[in-house]
Parts: C-alpha cells; sequence; structure tokens
C-alpha cells in the first residue's frame, strides 16, 4: 500500500483564535503576493498567487511579473539574514494553460532557486507525464503542483502521484478544502494539500484536523 506523509496548508489570517487552532492542527500557510510579511505560519509555501488572479480574471500582465518578484525578494531577504526558507515554491504558472502554463514556469525556474527551496512545477490540464516528468529531471525540480480545473485533477491526480512517488519527489495538491477532498489526495498517494476553506469557520478547521488525525493514525497501524 502507498503510504506517505502528508502536510495540510491553509491561506493567511489575522485572526488569534485561528492562528492558535491552526498551530494545534500543525497546519503550514500559503503565503502569496497580497499578504502580509512576514509569514504568520512557521512552515510556509511560497506561492505567485495566480490562481487568485485567474479566479478574478485580472491578467499576467509586466504588472503581475513585478509584484511576484517583489514578493520573491522579501522571501530571499528571510533567506538570507535568518535562514528562514519556505517548505517549497510553486512556481508561476496559468491556470489549466497546458503548455502556455510550462513555458510560464520555465521562465521563473532560475530566478526563484534563491528562495533555496524544492520548486514544484504547477502540471495543468493538457500536460501529460512523460513530459513533465522529463522536466523535474533534467531542471532538478522539486515535484509538482497538482493544479488545473476541478474536474481535470481528481481525473489525473492518481497519475501525477505515481510519478512524483517513482522520482522521489513531491506532490501537493491545490483546493483540498472538505475531508473527502483530503482523503482523497491522501489516497491517491499526495504528499501535501492546501485550501482556503479551513478558515471559513472554526468548525471546518477542526474537521479537517481530525480527518487528517484520524488517517494518521490508521497509517501507523500499517
Amino acid at each position: 500500500m502507498l503510504v506517505r506523509e502528508f502536510e495540510y496548508f491553509t491561506g493567511q489570517t489575522r485572526g488569534a483564535p485561528t492562528i492558535r487552532l491552526r498551530e494545534a492542527a500543525g497546519f503550514g500557510e500559503i503565503v502569496q503576493p497580497y499578504d502580509g510579511w512576514p509569514p504568520r505560519a512557521g512552515r510556509y509555501v511560497w506561492d505567485s498567487g495566480e490562481f487568485q488572479r485567474w479566479a478574478h480574471e485580472l491578467p499576467l500582465d509586466a504588472g503581475n511579473d513585478r509584484r511576484i518578484e517583489r514578493h520573491a525578494a522579501r522571501a530571499v531577504q528571510l533567506v538570507r539574514r535568518c535562514g528562514w526558507a519556505p517548505a517549497f515554491v510553486v512556481l508561476p504558472d496559468v491556470v489549466a494553460g497546458g503548455d502556455a502554463s510550462i513555458r510560464r514556469s520555465l521562465a521563473w525556474v532560475e530566478r526563484l532557486r534563491e528562495l533555496r527551496a524544492p520548486l514544484l512545477l504547477a502540471v495543468q490540464d493538457g500536460m501529460q507525464v512523460p513530459s513533465v516528468g522529463r522536466l523535474i529531471v533534467e531542471l532538478n525540480l522539486g515535484g509538482l503542483f497538482v493544479g488545473g480545473s476541478m474536474a481535470w485533477k481528481w481525473q489525473t491526480v492518481g497519475e501525477w502521484a505515481r510519478l512524483a512517488w517513482e522520482l522521489n519527489r513531491r506532490c501537493h495538491v491545490g483546493r483540498v478544502g472538505c475531508v473527502r477532498d483530503v482523503r482523497r489526495a491522501r489516497l491517491a498517494g499526495a504528499t501535501s494539500g492546501d485550501s482556503c476553506q479551513g478558515l471559513w469557520s472554526h468548525t471546518q478547521l477542526r474537521r479537517l484536523d481530525n480527518a487528517l488525525r484520524q488517517r494518521a493514525l490508521f497509517e501507523s497501524a500499517i
């Protein structure tokens, strides 16, 4: 049976009670260009915020690239000053963008190596496992981030998790916001997931925490 440890990351929050609940659950934080700095969780993920721009129908223009560059610069500064690197970095992408997303991600690889963290390629609708696998090996990337449209994500997540397993890399699944999706991601063999939905209410945050703890107890008995 394929069993891998699973980490969970939420969006950023400023509410002290929510932060305490998240810390008790052991969840990390996804940090995007529009978020506060420094991160509010000890373990965080550097993300370019492309999904948020896509969701709000905002362009991926030069102004957006400058925001990403500033976001990267402050993370590099944090690494240099105190060695606080992200758990991993999600390369900028184009949601559901296929080859266009690959081209955008490749343009950022060398610029983001200064963050001294594994770089994850976001896989999107239309990408193929063999070509993505070659890229990960050739560029020594840290793994992949399963993005794309919701239907495509859940149809293909098992293939991407198997690829990550074969290459001994991380497989992170985006938008894993409910207990059912946490279970689906873990059963597929993913190593981590994220969503902002856990911040919508303390009840939802506790449900996610309980789901992950129950699974961990099951795995420890195998």
